[in-house]
């Protein structure tokens, strides 16, 4: 088993991550930062059959590690937020220091209301690990003011799966997607996705976004920046928050430097 050495002893060399097994063996260790070491440890590995040695972490990364399964860890500093999470999913957690709040926007974000599941979709997006997402809609009527333009639609889309919509102009096609990302009223029916229902995704940061497909307009060509704006679309941010939310998208993306 890990001596009591190796479960108070600060990391160093730049390792922020590290895990044991059971033998106290070293079998994956990280220098990188954020919530990336996390995302780079999932692996075929038991968690539970692991030990985890963390140098911080708050609300985020607890809600991550609890859900990849881990069940004893050792975190240098964790705020008290992360610490709720670890006690109430039951996993063993000793610290060196713990602290009110970590710094850190991402956990600005996560919300009392928001389930496990919901922090860690959000997580997985804002890191560009979110690819695919399954969408179920059934019974769907929707369309603008008292002009009905989709009407009993019925659609199971798996994460990943591609589907191309064809039709004449007013039959329905930018409608339905602008209707799945909420800037057009849904009436009746449900929407779907990753299995939460739409009124639920619509409480985060949204993880789809719609492009007009109309060019023909003096506006364009426009930026690589602009681009990804669209993806803010009928969110309510301040214009500090879209610029953020753009900037690390693009960076995160490997095409800040267009």
């Amino acid at each position: 088993m890990i001596s009591d050495m190796n479960r108070t002893e600060l990391l160093s060399g730049g390792v922020s991550l590290r895990l044991y097994d059971k033998s106290g063996r070293i079998v994956f260790e990280n220098n990188g930062k954020w919530l990336y070491p996390l995302f780079d440890a999932e692996s075929g590995s038991r968690a539970e059959d692991l030990f985890l040695h963390d140098k911080i972490a708050g609300r985020a990364a607890a809600s991550l590690i609890v859900r990849m399964g881990f069940k004893n860890c050792f975190i240098e500093t964790v705020s008290r937020p992360g610490m709720d999470v670890f006690n109430r999913y039951q996993v063993d957690c000793s610290c060196n220091i713990l602290v009110e709040k970590i710094t850190c926007r991402t956990e600005d974000l996560i919300r009392d209301d928001m389930d496990l599941e919901s922090v860690c979709r959000m997580l997985k997006q804002r890191a560009g690990k979110l690819h695919g997402l399954d969408l179920v809609i059934n019974g769907l009527e929707a369309g603008y003011d008292s002009k009905l333009v989709l009407k009993g639609l019925a659609l199971n889309l798996g994460a990943g799966d591609q589907l191309v919509i064809t039709g004449d102009n007013g039959t329905g096609k930018s409608t339905l997607l602008k209707t799945i990302i909420g800037t057009v009223r849904q009436i009746r029916g449900s929407i779907i996705l990753d299995g939460q229902p739409l009124t639920r995704v619509k409480k985060m940061p949204s993880p789809i976004g719609y492009v007009n497909q109309s060019t023909q307009t003096s506006h364009f060509p426009v930026s690589a920046e602009e681009i990804v704006a669209f993806g803010l679309i009928g969110h309510k941010l301040s214009v500090s928050d879209r610029r953020y939310r753009i900037e690390i998208s693009m960076k995160r993306t490997g095409c800040f430097h267009l």
